[in-house]
């Protein structure tokens, strides 16, 4: 539906009858009630139906009364994802999967300079033409954008978007299209320009099919091929916001094992969704090996927690012995009656350990992160 306008490029040429107009505005009109029909019916029990979380209705039918602090918010979170939505849209291996080699983006830029500029002046096409092309461009990312963000915003936030510029990939031929032919380079540096755009292209694949393989298959990411700390375990499409979460209360033992993946252990970072606002209260953090003698041990008050993000549990520099599985471990002392810290858990078994309440096996895991000095 959104892409209708192009239909306008045909004002210009007539049709051989009346027949083909009746034909073509049909098949646009069902095209349309078939999307929209589809849409509802599919949204009906979903998040986005009448009573889920993420509500379309509900959210359009508020905007009558947030319309002004609705658009406002609409623009800021462009200005602040639109790094994020160009790097989303010329290369990305999915949500949070894996990082792109940042030289995959820099080498990517020279070959759509070069690409059209070699094109030289083959293409002939009349300015209002290409700029219609170029503005359905940003017409219809920026419609997709706020189709996406009208179910997924809370207002104060302003990422709600973030990192999902794939969205806007069936769009790019417009904008190339709108673009290309508007400058060229002389004959005498086509060879040059060739050979450095099958340079830069072989550059870009490289890269990024080299993030690849330590994507999907190496445990560890990219960056911590080059340097850096490796983090594991990497959740490949998990969404963490209103995750599910078991609750630990004074009198309660949660324990998960893990099996370490990469080089020296340093630290542990764990998913909190709530806490018991009491400063006298603390949360007890122990680290387990797997022939059950404590390796590290401390104690947190309440204050420090923060809910609905991930807080680290370093080491302080304690050397951990090597082991093949490690247990972390959870009590608390302190909280009031009927009070709790919540801990997220993951939907079901998303990497190789158990949960235990109390002794008693969980089908699902903690969502954590454990950190090693290197791969």
């Amino acid at each position: 539906i959104i892409l209708f306008p192009l239909l306008l490029l045909l004002v210009k040429h007539p049709f051989p009858s009346k027949k083909w107009v009746v034909l073509l505005l049909g098949g646009a009109l069902v095209a349309a009630v078939l999307n929209v029909g589809w849409w509802i019916l599919a949204a009906q029990d979903s998040t986005f139906g009448g009573d889920g979380q993420q509500s379309i209705f509900r959210e359009i039918s508020s905007l009558s009364s947030e319309g002004f602090a609705f658009l406002s918010l609409l623009i800021r979170s462009i200005i602040v994802t639109l790094p994020m939505q160009v790097q989303g849209w010329i290369g990305i291996y999915g949500f949070d999967a894996g990082k792109v080699p940042p030289l995959t983006y820099w080498s990517w830029w020279p070959v759509v300079l070069l690409a059209f500029a070699l094109e030289g002046k083959k293409i002939v096409m009349g300015r209002p033409v290409r700029a219609f092309l170029v503005g359905m461009f940003f017409f219809s990312s920026f419609a997709i954008y706020t189709m996406v963000f009208i179910p997924s915003h809370v207002y104060g936030g302003i990422t709600a978007l973030a990192k999902h510029g794939r969205y806007f990939i069936p769009f790019g031929p417009m904008l190339f299209a709108g673009l290309t032919g508007i400058y060229f380079i002389d004959n005498k540096w086509r060879l040059v320009a060739t050979r450095g755009l099958v340079f830069f292209f072989l550059l870009s694949q490289g890269f990024y099919s080299l993030g690849i393989y330590t994507t999907y298959y190496t445990y560890c990411n990219y960056d911590a091929y080059m340097g850096d700390k490796c983090s594991l375990p990497i959740y490949k499409n998990l969404e963490k916001e209103d995750a599910n979460y078991v609750v630990l209360d004074d009198g309660m033992n949660i324990s998960q094992t893990f099996t370490k993946l990469c080089g020296d252990l340093e630290s542990v970072d764990v998913y909190f969704t709530e806490k018991a606002d009491d400063l006298k209260a603390e949360l007890n953090f122990s680290l387990i090996g797997d022939g059950n003698e404590l390796l590290f041990s401390k104690s947190y008050s309440m204050n420090e927690i923060v809910e609905n993000t991930y807080f680290e549990f370093p080491f302080d520099g304690t050397a951990i012995p090597e082991h093949e599985v490690y247990i972390i471990q959870f009590t608390s002392s302190g909280l009031p009656s009927g009070k709790g810290i919540g801990i997220g858990i993951t939907p079901d078994d998303f990497y190789p350990g158990e949960l235990f309440l109390n002794g008693d096996e969980r089908p699902q895991d903690l969502l954590i992160h454990y950190t090693c000095t290197t791969p």
